[in-house]
């Protein structure tokens, strides 16, 4: 398997960093960034109310491909300070609605020291992405029968 990075800003270069560390084959690639910051840092939405760069980046690709939304849920400084966690891995939230492709994030994600929970399909990734309710949330995962 090769996973594509599309972004190779601050959170796309941890992550290819994290995943190569853990052996994965991957393909980076630069792309409009969705989001916009102005000089004092703060970060504003480019994409039009409603729409999310998971569905943009579903409408790129080819028949057959398999696409899954999961690591822009996290800042890189977030991301890098919450892998690994001990006792208990934080959860990493993604989107799919490919089951092989829920299987490979599952992966990537374990492979980053996360915990993967999924939230749904591609028509949910905006929920990872900034100003969705579950971008830069950081929690241990929920037990069953806890």
């Amino acid at each position: 398997m090769t996973t594509a990075i599309i972004g190779t800003g601050g959170i796309g270069s941890v992550i290819a960093r994290q995943l190569a560390s853990g052996g994965e084959t991957m393909r980076l690639s630069s792309a409009d960034n969705p989001l916009s910051a102005d000089a004092h840092g703060n970060v504003s939405r480019l994409l039009p109310e409603g729409q999310s760069s998971g569905e943009v980046v579903a409408g790129w690709l080819p028949a057959g491909a398999r696409l899954a939304t999961a690591f822009g849920t996290l800042s890189a400084d977030l991301f890098e300070s919450s892998s690994n966690r001990s006792p208990e891995s934080a959860v990493l939230f993604y989107a799919t609605d490919d089951d092989r492709a829920d299987e490979e994030v599952e992966q990537l994600i374990r492979t980053t020291g996360f915990e993967p929970v999924k939230i749904g399909g591609i028509e949910q990734s905006g929920r990872l992405e900034v100003g969705g309710d579950l971008h830069d949330l950081v929690v241990a995962p929920q037990r069953r029968g806890h």
